[in-house]
């Protein structure tokens, strides 16, 4: 394999790679959408956030912003984390870590092969590094439409807890 990249140390560093990788001229080729799952929403209301600060140098606007599966910014830290037995992961070892990610996602088959399990651990580990570290650069309301969805029974995304992302909203009468 070969060298391997260093990983983001903020979120909000993480979006100022996406931003520089896509450029403002890809995001202005044609009218578009944001979208962001899981860990990816919060990733995706911080470009929106990102672009919303940087719309006075010519930066496009996204259409409407789209997350699904995860509590709204505001309610970052592990105190708002629906694990309440590990809601930190990034920092465990890896037997440890595993334990507890299957504990709170479910056994995946895929993830059961060694070589595998070596290969994304890493980056799994620095994912929830982020994440568990997060605190939102704005808790502006957002200049765009925004749309919450979660799925009946999802434990990471309750609806309570989906319902807030309308704070992060300007309603356009």
């Amino acid at each position: 394999m070969g060298e391997e990249l260093p990983y983001a140390e903020s979120l909000q560093q993480l979006v100022q790679d996406i931003l520089q990788g896509l450029g403002r001229e890809v995001l202005s080729a044609k009218p578009f959408v944001i979208f962001g799952h899981s860990f990816g929403s919060w990733v995706a209301y911080e470009i929106v956030q990102e672009l919303a600060r940087r719309a006075s140098d010519g930066w496009p606007q996204p259409l409407k912003l789209y997350v699904s599966g995860y509590r709204p910014p505001q309610l970052c830290g592990s105190r708002h984390d629906p694990d309440r037995i590990q809601p930190a992961l990034g920092a465990l070892y890896e037997d440890e870590f595993w334990e507890h990610f299957e504990r709170r996602y479910g056994r995946n088959p895929d993830l059961q092969v060694d070589y595998i399990r070596s290969f994304v651990v890493r980056t799994l580990q620095a994912d929830f590094t982020l994440l568990e570290a997060y605190v939102p650069s704005s808790l502006e309301p957002l200049a765009v439409p925004l749309c919450a969805c979660c799925a009946r029974g999802d434990s990471r995304a309750r609806p309570g807890q989906l319902s807030a992302w309308a704070k992060a909203e300007i309603i356009m009468v």
